[in-house]
């Protein structure tokens, strides 16, 4: 299939899902029209957003945004390479897969090109930005104001931005800021590895201390109900941030997102065997922290072997 074949048919595929997108809702006409199709997703505290897009020519007008936006390039049937100015000179991106731009937020910038384009947006507030830098790199300052000023490709990007985008078509998972903020981490990582700046990993067989890891548990058994955070669980600990998932992982041998399932699904088989026989599938996966009854039985069976009716009509006691 060529590239405008493929373009086209992901057009049929993607809805427009726009209707909380405010920056889609501020778009003036003209520009609204270059849009072909988007789903557009953003995180709960709105601090970034993400979105698969698909255009017909760049709609970048010499604007200032309140946001950075880095775009990957999936697929494209255009003739000529993107032409971009950040306000730090003129620079153009090559109409190949893979090839990733990092715009400048509160800048003016301009972006010409006739599409179509096929990309996944990644829109980043400036404040997480700064606040994911500071943390990664343990207080340090570091610019990244060279990637306004080129385009480049990275593999590990690239493959963070699909599974953030993943994350967010499937609704059982949407949300859960566990994987959010570590996927978040991962391309602020690299954005910093990219721009010249390696972040250490320090202490790669470290372990978190007894005291730590007992008050990252008592956390998860206090509100494992609950949207749980990254960020909570490793101000609970005592730990930064940026290193709380690796050194858990480290610790107990599994996420701190899979403990979290293995703690909701305890629940659910104790309310099997000793709670009340008329709850619903859907009542039990809300008690103990799941998003529908879906999610619930898909993880069930993973970790048991069963489904939730079987289990239930077999161990009640």
């Amino acid at each position: 299939m060529n590239p405008l074949d493929e373009i086209l048919a992901k057009r049929r595929a993607l809805r427009m899902g726009v209707e909380t997108w405010e920056m889609y809702k501020a778009t003036p006409n003209w520009m609204r029209e270059r849009i072909l199709a988007v789903n557009h997703f953003s995180s709960d505290d709105n601090l970034f957003e993400i979105a698969e897009v698909l255009l017909s020519e760049a709609v970048d007008d010499g604007g200032m945004t309140s946001e950075h936006l880095l775009s990957l390039l999936v697929n494209s049937n255009a003739n000529r390479p993107l032409e971009l100015d950040m306000g730090l000179g003129k620079y153009t991106r090559p109409n190949e897969p893979g090839s990733l731009i990092f715009t400048n937020a509160g800048v003016p910038s301009e972006i010409k090109g006739k599409g179509p384009f096929h990309s996944i947006t990644f829109y980043i507030r400036p404040e997480l930005l700064q606040s994911r830098i500071e943390a990664l790199l343990e207080g340090e300052g570091h610019s990244i104001d060279v990637l306004h000023t080129t385009a480049f490709r990275d593999e590990g990007i690239e493959i963070l931005l699909k599974r953030l985008l993943l994350h967010f078509q499937n609704s059982s998972f949407a949300g859960e800021k566990m994987t959010t903020q570590d996927l978040v981490d991962g391309i602020v990582r690299r954005l910093l590895a990219v721009s010249g700046k390696s972040v250490s990993e320090h202490g790669v067989r470290e372990k978190l201390a007894p005291g730590s890891i007992q008050r990252a548990l008592d956390y998860l058994h206090a509100h494992f109900r609950e949207e749980v955070s990254r960020d909570d669980l490793a101000l609970a600990a005592g730990v930064n941030p940026s290193h709380f998932t690796r050194l858990f992982g480290q610790t107990l041998g599994m996420t701190p997102r899979r403990y979290l399932l293995k703690i909701r699904i305890d629940h659910a088989r104790e309310l099997f065997k000793s709670g009340d026989a008329d709850l619903t599938l859907d009542e039990v996966a809300c008690q103990c922290g799941f998003y529908d009854q879906s999610h619930f039985g898909m993880e069930f069976r993973k970790q048991v072997g069963i489904t939730p009716n079987l289990y239930r009509a077999y161990m009640r006691k």
